[in-house]
């Protein structure tokens, strides 16, 4: 493999950035999908370059695992990595071929992400010096926001929770915290 392909590759890893900007009520937490991932490396492929994903459906045991693949090829080369995702058993209002798909889309996520690099615990870039990091914070925000009987976080309101840097969130966090009197 040429010095010049892995140089691009190494390239697309190191500015490919997906923030987390999904949010899950249920859960409280921030998190990318699939989507979010194929958007983002779209918008700094080449024309000479592609993504592609596939699946496979494999029986261990008894349970079926979906193990996906996800290949970037730049030109001559391609670069591969896999993930897995078990189908689970059941999963109220879920149809069979919900499942399936739900195990796809998780594999397919890992696989992106072992593939570009990307991680989903929290790294430099989302901490700061014990003031909090960025998810914690914008969880802060949100539970604060909810204080007030006549305001509930409206997808707007997440949507711009989301584009708030640490220094802001800091400080949206200490004036709610005042406002209720808080610590």
């Amino acid at each position: 493999m040429s010095v010049e392909r892995f140089s691009r590759f190494s390239e697309i890893q190191q500015i490919l950035k997906v923030p987390k900007n999904q949010y899950n009520k249920f859960g409280d937490y921030y998190y990318r999908n699939t989507e979010d991932i194929l958007v983002a490396l779209k918008n700094i492929l080449l024309d000479s370059e592609s993504i592609t994903l596939s699946d496979e459906i494999i029986l261990i045991g008894e349970r079926y695992y979906i193990k996906a693949n996800a290949n970037l090829r730049l030109n001559d080369s391609v670069f591969s990595a896999y993930g897995w995702a078990r189908e689970t058993f059941s999963r109220p209002k879920f149809d069979e071929a919900q499942l399936t798909g739900s195990a796809s889309s998780y594999a397919r996520k890992y696989a992106l992400n072992g593939l570009l690099a990307l991680d989903d615990s929290k790294d430099s870039d989302t901490t700061n010096s014990g003031d909090g990091d960025i998810e914690s914070l914008r969880k802060e925000m949100i539970k604060l926001i909810k204080l007030d009987p006549e305001k509930a976080p409206t997808e707007k309101t997440i949507d711009w929770i989301n584009k708030l840097n640490h220094k802001d969130l800091l400080s949206n966090v200490s004036s709610l915290k005042t406002k209720y009197k808080l610590k």
